[in-house]
């Protein structure tokens, strides 16, 4: 590999990036495991998933939120575009509990103004 073609490779690297729709709408690396997420999806029962930090939790979410409300769109040539048959798409309700702070009555107050922001 030249070192034109390694810059031009590194370039689509994404450091920090959270952003499904994005990382896929700009072209950048992407692993695609999402025949793992269609199983996942799957799963009838609660599931906790618990990943150490900077390790994609984010990312992950985004995926969901782009599946469940955007279809197929984003997900041209990956694997799940085979294995998802839903055709319908619903509202995805996403909520940010680092902005709700640590005392019960300011994540009581702070979650009822983050659901009926996004509601």
């Amino acid at each position: 590999m030249t070192d034109s073609n390694r810059q031009q490779a590194d370039s689509k690297i994404p450091l920090q990036e959270t952003d499904f729709e994005r990382l896929r709408s700009e072209g950048l690396i992407y692993v695609d495991k999402t025949d793992l997420l269609a199983s996942l999806i799957n799963i009838r029962e609660p599931i906790f998933l618990s990943r150490p930090r900077r390790f994609g939790k984010t990312l992950l979410l985004s995926t969901l939120e782009s599946l469940f409300s955007h279809g197929l769109t984003y997900f041209k040539g990956l694997k799940i575009e085979k294995l998802w048959q839903e055709q319908t798409t619903c509202p995805v309700l996403r909520l940010d509990f680092s902005q709700t702070g640590s005392s019960a009555a300011s994540f009581e107050s702070k979650l009822a103004t983050l659901i009926k922001n996004e509601c």
